[in-house]
């Protein structure tokens, strides 16, 4: 029986090779548009889930910061050529935003905490006017920065109130620090203020959960210690 020549293989075996070939890339091309089609089906879905999200989480945070403003009481509001003219500064720390402030805010704000204490000891402040100056100042500060997750000035002056009133009728302060303002970062919980530490997730709800009876009515024991000692907290920052 006659053998094959060397060229009939080598024809038969690039015919084979060939075959492979064009199976092996109609398999890749059948893979690769199916891979596109699962993506693009995926990205599509994804695209309208995110846009809903999106506008769904912007809308909390509007309606939170809309909510949070609110409590800035129409006093200490800045106009909004204050406010334009903010933009264009490097820096409104300092000589700007103490040119924003009257002689008695500036005067009270500029005292370190033996001073005011000193003072309110005396007689000559008040809680009330030491936590005004302090929220008036801090109202400035979060409408030209906007540093305040939580404000509670409301709170603050109402706290206020009560330590002179303690003060009025036992003539001593309540504790070292009596009617000193405080801000904390939004990681504790304060009594009629929300916790979120900047998570719109966790608007309305206790540490992300809703319901748990807890939301604005749980106290950080160290919110509960400093009050004892005279702390007036009058808003919650990012800390960062």
């Amino acid at each position: 029986m006659p053998m094959p020549g060397r060229a009939v293989v080598s024809q038969g075996l690039n015919v084979a090779l060939t075959a492979v070939f064009i199976a092996w890339s109609l398999a890749n091309l059948v893979v690769y548009s199916l891979a596109n089609m699962v993506l693009t089906i995926t990205a599509t879905s994804r695209t309208a889930l995110t846009s809903s999200d999106d506008q769904s989480w912007s809308q909390a945070a509007r309606k939170k910061n809309e909510e949070n403003d609110a409590r800035i009481s129409e006093n200490w509001r800045l106009s909004s050529t204050v406010l334009e003219e903010a933009k264009g500064k490097r820096k409104i720390a300092g000589p700007y935003i103490e040119s924003l402030l009257d002689d008695e805010t500036r005067s009270i704000t500029a005292l370190d905490v033996p001073e005011l204490i000193e003072s309110m000891r005396k007689g000559s402040l008040s809680a009330v006017q030491v936590v005004s100056a302090f929220c008036k100042r801090a109202a400035y500060a979060h409408q030209l920065n906007r540093n305040l997750l939580e404000i509670g000035f409301h709170l603050g002056l109402k706290r206020a109130r009560e330590l002179d009133a303690f003060f009025s009728k036992h003539n001593k302060l309540i504790g070292p620090l009596h009617g000193i303002p405080i801000t904390l970062k939004d990681q504790f919980h304060i009594k009629d203020m929300e916790t979120t530490m900047g998570y719109i997730g966790w608007i309305g709800t206790f540490e992300g959960n809703k319901d748990t009876g807890n939301e604005k009515v749980f106290e950080s024991q160290i919110i509960q210690d400093l009050q004892s000692l005279g702390a007036v907290p009058i808003g919650k920052v990012s800390g960062h």
